[in-house]
């Protein structure tokens, strides 16, 4: 080696400078060996964490779709249940497991056969872990709507309360976790802390022991929630078509039934808000003194119906008169409204002896008329007796009287009151040189409550168990209500709904009745609330003006809306 100079340096300093520059390359080697075992680690890294992302995005995903689909919920037992989740698999065997109504534990893995999904696995190859809010899991013990919050709180980088459910990405084995045949159902084995106390929802981090709400993002453990907005901004277009679809027909019927009308609706806040827990079903009972034809569904199964004003009145073939009437509620073992009462021969005089072919009384074929008024029909979903049920009899408990050309009217009057008008003709023949009568019983059925009020309802039940009811304002123009002449017109104008979807009749502006489904709380107020505007947003908080506007998927000046209108007439 030669100097710069071009001197020749002694072999000894060569020797040394080639160390040098040897030493050098080793290093810069190593230096870029570093750099890239770097760079495989922080791609693996990142990749084995988009892996975990991934898996519990699907798991999330197909939770949410099991929660707002009824056709993959299990029927048996208890029916649809829009937004309720399946337990979790407890014995790694993919299925969901029960104690009763109740899940056998709320901690355990993702349950992806009754999800009908693969076998989901994270980065480290481990089957995902879930938990349940205890008050959502699939359960007639559970009344789930999207007023209910979960119970589950997450800690750690970014914490959450009021979580509904997580998923749990356990990652690879640490310490003395026994994930072998004798441990391998324990979540300690998976989860971290170790000290997690058991296979319920109680959790325990280094620093707090807090039962049934804490899941710690501690370790390696990766977590994924599930929030209110999450499900429900799923689940509620659901439960809006559901309502369309099981409920709607109810009010069409009871249209139909008494006379083209609809009931009044129940006041909002009388005395506690619609969807307070406080406030029983018994409560939805439609009013007339609220200068508003908006509110609540009367969705009471409880209401009384009070009889009076009964008449009789004979309306054709040939008798003489009526006497002796007497009318009162029915005593056991009817019920509704009985009036007693005579039917007596004719007499005809003598230029109309032909009458009775030439006897002196007769009594061909009468026909009558028995009149009732059932208060308090007109504030609930009652359904009214047909003409077939209404018994008539020679006495309260003797043989019946043949009857034919029978029915049976029902009406609507502004006090709410029902007027239930009985006709029918009793086939009798009788010719006598006599005065002769026959005594009659007519027994009208009691109203009943509309299957849509009760929770057994193999097709509404699912609407009245889950409470949904607490969230559906009720408006009808005032042209459709009791008396109200079933005709829209400028003094009792029609509503109008904006943003409808096209598949609904147009115009906008003539419906007569209809439902909103006020979805989960937009502006952050707590609920229940007497103020309407904490539930409905836009044109829907101010229903004196009879405009309405369907929310899905809009944005109002306001700010968001997510009412979902549900058009029942036209």
């Amino acid at each position: 080696m030669r100097t710069r100079a071009g001197m020749r340096l002694p072999g000894r300093q060569r020797g040394l400078a080639m160390l040098v520059l040897v030493a050098l390359f080793a290093m810069g080697a190593a230096y870029m060996l570093v750099k890239a075992l770097d760079k495989g680690s922080i791609q693996m890294s990142l990749a084995r964490a988009q892996k975990n992302q991934d898996v519990m995005q699907q798991a999330k995903a197909a939770l949410i779709a099991w929660a707002a689909s009824e056709a993959s919920q299990p029927t048996s037992g208890q029916g649809f249940q829009a937004g309720a989740l399946p337990c979790p698999d407890v014995d790694n065997n993919g299925t969901s497991d029960y104690s009763g109504q109740n899940c056998t534990a709320y901690l355990g893995r993702l349950p992806y056969a009754s999800l009908g999904i693969d076998d989901l696995r994270d980065a480290s190859g481990e089957r995902l872990w879930y938990a349940v809010s205890t008050n959502f899991n699939r359960s007639t013990n559970n009344a789930i709507n999207s007023d209910k919050s979960g119970l589950l709180t997450i800690t750690g980088q970014a914490p959450a309360s009021n979580v509904i459910a997580v998923l749990l990405a356990p990652g690879a084995r640490l310490g003395n976790q026994d994930r072998g045949a004798a441990g391998i159902n324990n979540p300690a084995n998976y989860l971290e802390p170790p000290s997690i106390t058991s296979a319920t929802t109680s959790f325990v981090t280094t620093t707090e022991n807090l039962t049934d709400t804490v899941i710690a993002n501690l370790f390696n453990d990766k977590l994924l929630s599930i929030t209110q907005q999450d499900l429900f901004s799923i689940v509620e277009p659901v439960v809006a078509a559901r309502i369309e679809r099981d409920i709607k027909p109810d009010l069409l019927t009871y249209f139909s039934n008494w006379g083209n009308a609809y009931p009044y609706p129940a006041i909002f806040a009388n005395p506690n808000p619609g969807t307070s827990v406080t406030r029983p079903q018994s409560q939805y009972v439609g009013s007339t003194t609220t200068a508003t034809t908006g509110g609540l569904l009367p969705i009471t199964a409880t209401a009384a119906y009070t009889w009076s004003a009964g008449s009789v009145t004979l309306t054709g073939g040939t008798a003489g008169s009526i006497s002796a009437i007497s009318c009162a509620s029915a005593v056991s073992p009817f019920s509704g409204w009985q009036c007693s009462f005579t039917l007596n021969s004719y007499n005809p005089p003598w230029w109309n002896w032909w009458t009775c072919s030439g006897w002196s009384y007769c009594m061909v074929d009468p026909s009558f008329s028995v009149s009732a008024s059932a208060a308090n029909a007109g504030l609930s979903f009652s359904i009214p007796p047909l003409a077939g049920a209404v018994a008539v009899t020679s006495s309260v408990f003797g043989p019946s009287r043949s009857m034919t050309s029978t029915s049976l009217a029902a009406t609507l009057v502004a006090s709410g009151a029902g007027n239930i008008v009985y006709q029918g003709t009793h086939s009798y023949n009788n010719y006598s040189g006599s005065s002769f009568t026959r005594s009659m019983v007519v027994t009208i059925p009691d109203l009943t409550p509309n299957p849509v009020t009760s929770a057994a309802d193999a097709t509404a039940g699912w609407f009245i168990t889950n409470e949904w009811y607490r969230l559906v304002y009720y408006a009808v123009s005032a042209g459709y209500v009791p008396g109200g002449g079933a005709n829209c017109t400028a003094l009792k104008p029609c509503l109008t709904v904006n943003n409808m979807p096209s598949y609904y009749s147009s115009p906008s502006t003539n419906k007569r009745v209809l439902l909103i489904l006020a979805g989960r709380s937009l502006n952050g107020s707590s609920r229940p609330s007497s103020l309407l505007n904490d539930y409905l947003e836009g044109e829907n908080a101010t229903p004196s003006d009879h405009i309405f506007e369907h929310g899905l998927g809009k944005t109002i000046s306001t700010g968001a809306i997510n009412d979902m209108v549900i058009v029942v007439a036209p």
